[in-house]
């Protein structure tokens, strides 16, 4: 079972990485709002070809554009296990091919889809398309339940006595936590996007989901303990239902955590377009 001791280990780890559902709606319009203010010159030359607008209505378009994938058919797409990938709590850094077996899982789609983003290859998607995955994926990847799993549904069979309008803990995480106070898109997105730290634009997709996973252990489940039993069966295709007592002391510990996920997703994105159109 997780100590007192590792709880606390993860939250010290993501201090240390910088200030510190899908996300919901605002969550994804906050990170791509965030990412298009730190896009060169090119790249938003590039993210506004694809989108269809002018250079000056990038933030726009691209808000528009990272709740697309939500908004689609994922059972007809079969897109559905593309927005995460489950670690389980009792897993290591070397289970990610494990948890990924076929590769429809976050890290691999963002690897691929950058990659054609780079060379301009369309798939059974288009480029335009692909750059809707990319811009609303690398906010996913930053919602700790998107790369944590307890052998349920990331938080989906965990039911919370939460005050707030959310049915299970990954929605908790997901939108409950942050729209619970109104939410001003463009005044927050530029006061997060003042959160800046070099060290958030190193390592690979893998790391990211990494680092979201040592949050989902301190920050999310490690609070739990005592209530929610850490499962050491891996995953399974059950949803054992847990009840969850949320505390007005969780959330408040939450809300800064959440705030340096969402600023550390959208520098991360715009590195990551970046990248992909710097020429």
């Amino acid at each position: 079972m997780l100590s007192s001791t590792l709880w606390r280990a993860g939250l010290i780890a993501t201090f240390l990485a910088g200030p510190a559902c899908p996300w919901g709606r605002e969550g994804h319009r906050l990170v791509a709002r965030i990412a298009a203010q730190g896009l060169t010159a090119a790249a938003r030359q590039q993210v506004a070809i694809l989108l269809g607008v002018e250079p000056n209505r990038v933030s726009d378009a691209m808000a528009d554009a990272s709740t697309w994938p939500d908004e689609i058919n994922k059972r007809e797409t079969k897109t559905g296990e593309w927005h995460y990938i489950d670690i389980e709590l009792i897993d290591s850094r070397n289970d990610f091919a494990k948890r990924c077996p076929t590769g429809d899982c976050i890290t691999v789609k963002l690897n691929e889809m950058t990659a054609n983003l780079r060379s301009g290859q369309a798939t059974a998607w288009s480029v335009a398309d692909q750059l809707r995955f990319v811009i609303h994926f690398v906010g996913d990847m930053h919602q700790p339940l998107h790369a944590s799993d307890n052998s349920d549904h990331g938080g989906n069979c965990v039911t919370t006595n939460s005050s707030l309008n959310v049915k299970n803990l990954h929605a908790l995480w997901d939108y409950g936590i942050l729209e619970r106070t109104p939410i001003h898109e463009s005044s927050m997105a530029k006061t997060l996007g003042q959160m800046q730290n070099p060290a958030w634009l190193t390592g690979t997709f893998d790391d990211w989901a990494w680092e979201s996973h040592i949050l989902g252990i301190g920050a999310v489940y490690g609070p739990l303990l005592g209530q929610i039993p850490i499962s050491t069966a891996g995953m399974v295709d059950q949803c054992p239902v847990f009840n969850a007592d949320i505390t007005p002391e969780y959330m408040q510990l939450a809300d800064p955590l959440i705030h340096a996920q969402l600023a550390k997703a959208g520098a991360r994105l715009a590195k990551v377009l970046n990248d992909a159109f710097s020429n």
